[in-house]
């Protein structure tokens, strides 16, 4: 349990440089000052594997310069809220960031009920060529009480594929003139969650809320098989397990 922490600039509950395996861990109410309030890592293979990440302030996930494995993760009600005036942080992605220099995997996640600032304020930021797969992105808003999007910006390969994303595909805003990836079968459905956080951000303690969903959601006996990454997911989550 890597809780209250707080970092000047990067990784206000982890900071990893190295080849980090970040697996069955709550990481809550750490801050950052930049990037990375629950976790930030750099120059690695990064695994996040099977974490509850909420609580968070400045972005729940963020990575630079890294090749993550990123599946199973419970990212919820984390903030990206910056101080008036401060316009460079009010763009970081509130549940999950993928920096420049970056190749990630992201699959089998749940990223809901974070909060953006209203500056282009995104739930998920994209900066970095990504597989994103399996994925449930619902409830995150910015300080106005609008949809906080997934963004894909400066990046040319980013595939979004079989998620579940609240305003569906026409809610994912590319910001790049040469975007060449995919994005198919967004689901724009409620994933029917048992009893999801009731406020946004900080205003609710997401630990307390059941992220499980029930035998209506759409979620279920819908995910995309794709041997080559879930061979990888294989090897690690048999030493883990959702927290």
């Amino acid at each position: 349990y890597i809780h209250h922490n707080h970092a000047f600039s990067f990784g206000g509950g982890i900071y990893s440089s190295g080849a980090a395996h970040i697996m069955n861990n709550r990481i809550s109410y750490n801050h950052a000052t930049s990037q990375g309030g629950g976790i930030y890592c750099r120059k690695s293979k990064a695994r996040v594997i099977a974490n509850l990440i909420h609580n968070n302030r400045f972005c729940g996930l963020a990575v630079k310069n890294c090749d993550p494995f990123i599946a199973n993760n419970l990212i919820v009600n984390n903030a990206a809220d910056a101080p008036l005036g401060d316009w460079h942080y009010k763009r970081e992605g509130s549940g999950l960031y993928i920096n420049i220099n970056s190749d990630a995997i992201i699959v089998n996640n749940t990223i809901c009920n974070n909060l953006s600032s209203q500056y282009k304020g995104s739930s998920v930021r994209l900066r970095s060529d990504t597989k994103f797969i399996n994925n449930i992105v619902w409830g995150n808003l910015d300080d106005f009480g609008n949809p906080a999007p997934i963004s894909i910006e400066g990046a040319i390969h980013v595939d979004i594929l079989n998620s579940i994303v609240q305003g569906g595909m026409e809610s994912i805003r590319i910001e790049h003139l040469e975007y060449q990836g995919l994005i198919e079968e967004i689901l724009d459905s409620l994933p029917q969650f048992l009893n999801p956080s009731e406020g946004i951000g900080m205003n609710s303690d997401g630990s307390a809320a059941v992220w499980n969903i029930n035998a209506l959601s759409p979620a279920i006996n819908n995910g995309k098989y794709d041997p080559e990454i879930f061979q990888e997911f294989r090897l690690d989550y048999e030493k883990t397990r959702q927290p």
